[in-house]
């Protein structure tokens, strides 16, 4: 757990275990005033289940922390490089978003073949989420690679039914964003600068505005990273007054926002007040080691949890529920508390299989990148196959067969650069089925036209 922020680590995952609650809640059971005679325990679950926005706007100032503080360091050490920082910004982001997109296709189409209607918008009104009668999910080629660009709720919707796209898109061009101003207004040649302004200028002019609003509290995350550098502002920032009064805002705000009394407002006055908290929690460690494991495992697989768990969830109430909703009881709590494990389950299973590797594919295009270049390539060990893994299928299909010449050139050539437990990785027959698999559906899709 070395140089880890073990309390953004708790609040990053708590975010998105939020998200997916509220959308759980709202696909399982009725509405609020849909209850009869509610209790505490209910009227505390639908407020703290109904709080997935305002967990969205905690991302966004974490990420401002964390990604724009890499930013900032980079500058100030005066190693940043366009490089590097894209490499690693897309390698993370990619790595998940693609074999996210494919399950998504995956799910739909599959739903869509047993219960068209959910996927045509027909229980919007009941879910009050995903497609809608005039939005009906879309899978289209240039819709895939769209998504793949980022450019979900800016000009084109979300792919399928996986509507929580739409933060993704927003981050990544804070991603950009950021590092064009900077370099506007650091000392250089007027070569980098005016490019650069005028890039920035361009994107401000073509984003849209709500876009460019969340930008503001993706940014309160990059000033707090600003701040805290400064000695004379860390002993001010974990005092247990700071603390309390960060927590005391957060809450508040949180509460506010829910109860709708703060109006358009209510987004930018959570995110101030999450900044002032997340400037303590990063200044404040912690010594018990079984809340730094829990934190850390919920921190990694948050951003695969977010991108996979809503077309999961659309299937089995699309295809099973058929619109129906339950009323909350000992029961089906049970029930939802059961559908909720299997979701993180299945979350888990994808980040087993992608996002640990994320380090290792940056490794590897940073590898092919250098060699292209004449340079010596980078060592890489891969712990799951994940590129042109239809080659595996040699067993199972003609193409198989005949690339296989090919493909044992390609293992040789891949021990050569990248070391023989890569080439050990890629035949684990497990992992290639599963990529296989995702890749063959994909290319049905591709030949489908979906």
């Amino acid at each position: 757990m070395k140089n880890r922020l073990v309390h953004l680590d708790f609040l990053r995952g708590l975010a998105a275990l939020l998200v997916v609650s509220e959308h759980l809640r709202a696909f399982f059971f009725v509405t609020f005033p849909e209850l009869q005679s509610p209790g505490i325990l209910a009227k505390a679950f639908y407020l703290v289940t109904g709080l997935g926005h305002q967990s969205v706007m905690i991302f966004f100032v974490l990420s401002g922390y964390l990604v724009g503080g890499s930013v900032l360091t980079a500058l100030e050490k005066g190693k940043w490089s366009w490089k590097s920082y894209l490499l690693r910004r897309m390698s993370r982001l990619w790595v998940v978003l693609i074999p996210a997109l494919v399950l998504t296709l995956l799910w739909d189409k599959i739903g869509y073949a047993h219960a068209p209607a959910g996927y045509e918008g027909a229980y919007r009104a009941i879910y009050n989420t995903g497609p809608t009668p005039t939005g009906p999910a879309e899978w289209s080629l240039p819709l895939f690679f769209g998504n793949m660009g980022f450019l979900q709720t800016i000009s084109i919707p979300c792919f399928g039914t996986n509507s929580p796209l739409w933060s993704l898109a927003n981050e990544f061009w804070y991603y950009l964003l950021l590092p064009l101003l900077l370099t506007v207004f650091l000392p250089g040649r007027l070569l980098v600068r005016v490019p650069s302004l005028l890039a920035a200028m361009l994107l401000i002019l073509l984003l849209p505005s709500t876009v460019l609003f969340g930008g503001v509290i993706w940014l309160s995350g990059v000033a707090v990273f600003f701040l805290i550098r400064k000695a004379s502002v860390r002993p001010i920032v974990t005092h247990p007054l700071w603390l309390g009064l960060g927590l005391l805002l957060t809450v508040g705000m949180l509460l506010a926002t829910r109860l709708g009394t703060m109006g358009w407002g209510g987004d930018l006055a959570l995110g101030l007040a999450c900044a002032v908290l997340v400037a303590g929690l990063a200044c404040t460690s912690s010594a018990n080691s079984l809340y730094e494991k829990m934190s850390a495992g919920m921190s990694d697989i948050s951003y695969t949890l977010y991108l996979v768990h809503f077309p999961l969830m659309a299937f089995i109430f699309f295809v099973f529920f058929h619109g129906q909703q339950i009323v909350p009881n000992s029961v089906t709590s049970l029930c939802f508390v059961g559908l909720l494990t299997v979701t993180l389950a299945y979350s888990i299973g994808i980040w087993w299989l992608f996002e640990r590797n994320t380090d290792e594919v940056r490794v590897f295009v940073e590898s092919r990148i250098d060699l292209l270049a004449g340079r010596e390539p980078i060592t890489a060990g891969f712990r799951v196959p994940w590129l042109m893994p239809w080659m595996l299928a040699g067993r199972i299909s003609t193409l198989g067969e005949r690339s296989a010449p090919l493909w044992r050139w390609i293992c040789g050539t891949g021990d050569g650069y990248l070391g023989t437990p890569w080439g050990r990785a890629l035949l684990r027959p497990g992992p290639a089925l599963t990529y296989s698999s995702l890749y063959l559906i994909l290319f049905m899709t591709v030949c489908d036209r979906c």
